[in-house]
């Protein structure tokens, strides 16, 4: 068996292997939908090969191609990532063992990242096998109707005269693996949102990343208390309406969040299951 990059001559034709694949929904890796076109699948497979940090892989046996996966990377941070796969055709622990195996002697030393859906069990089972942490298990909520919203007077968005407490608030839930930590945020600010929510001290906060495609992910929302993640919610919806975003995505496994969300009109799309692991040779 053989891995390659891919070459934007056959770009189509791994698009389409993945499209097929990824209308099963036990087969379906992210960040695509099970809706997914195969003409945005090409497109972000194009996006891999010609950005910087990003590659898409392929696996043949012989000359029959049984494996595609995308991968992200940052040098500094010794992060990688899957990214749009792994989409498999024949023995799925036995194509996926190669790519790891491949990922391992590029990346030693890095910390991989598996997102994957709770409904992939077969590559769920198969990265549990090879002891990778269960990093989270969450729900994924989306909102598109802005209307109704209100900025709320006891909320603040992230200056200079508060990001101090907000980061030490926001701290106490970012975990040692996150990437997203509060050092790599205040360093990508300009790809945030992050508020503050006050009673009579700071009792909530919220961040929440700005994507190119118009679309808002709520990261972190440190609150127990369902008034405030509302007012929180709110605000943040209104935000949302004033960029013009198209839709606004909670991604939580935490009952009051997804209660709260319901009740504002997000609906559930997703799922998802993250998955790290320390790469090392031989391991």
């Amino acid at each position: 068996m053989i891995i390659e990059n891919c070459s934007k001559e056959k770009v189509k034709d791994v698009a389409r292997f993945a499209y097929e694949r990824n209308q099963t929904l036990e087969l379906r890796s992210k960040p695509f939908s099970q809706s997914e076109t195969f003409s945005s699948i090409q497109k972000f497979y194009n996006m891999l090969i010609d950005q910087e940090f990003y590659d898409l892989l392929l696996l043949y046996d012989d000359d029959k191609l049984i494996g595609v996966t995308g991968i992200y990377w940052i040098v500094d941070d010794n992060y990688l990532s899957f990214i749009g796969g792994v989409f498999t055709d024949g023995d799925h622990d036995i194509i996926v063992h190669h790519f790891l195996k491949y990922l391992e002697n590029e990346f030693e030393g890095y910390n991989l990242y598996i997102n994957v859906t709770k409904e992939y069990k077969g590559l769920n089972f198969y990265i549990s096998d090879q002891e990778f942490e269960l990093l989270e298990e969450a729900e994924m909520y989306c909102l598109s109707n802005f209307s109704g919203n209100s900025f709320s007077k006891q909320i603040a968005k992230l200056d200079s005269n508060n990001k101090g407490e907000i980061y030490e608030h926001l701290n106490l839930i970012i975990t040692q693996d996150t990437y997203w930590n509060i050092e790599i945020l205040d360093e990508n600010l300009d790809k945030f949102i992050v508020l503050g929510h006050y009673g009579e001290t700071l009792d909530g906060s919220l961040y929440a990343q700005i994507y190119k495609n118009m679309s808002v992910e709520i990261f972190g929302i440190n609150s127990s208390s369902a008034s405030v993640l509302r007012e929180m919610l709110t605000s943040l919806a209104y935000i949302c309406d004033e960029m013009k975003v198209l839709k606004l995505i909670l991604y939580s496994w935490d009952s009051i969040e997804i209660s709260t969300a319901k009740l504002l009109g997000y609906a559930k799309y997703d799922s998802n299951m993250c998955f790290m692991k320390r790469l090392v040779v031989g391991n």
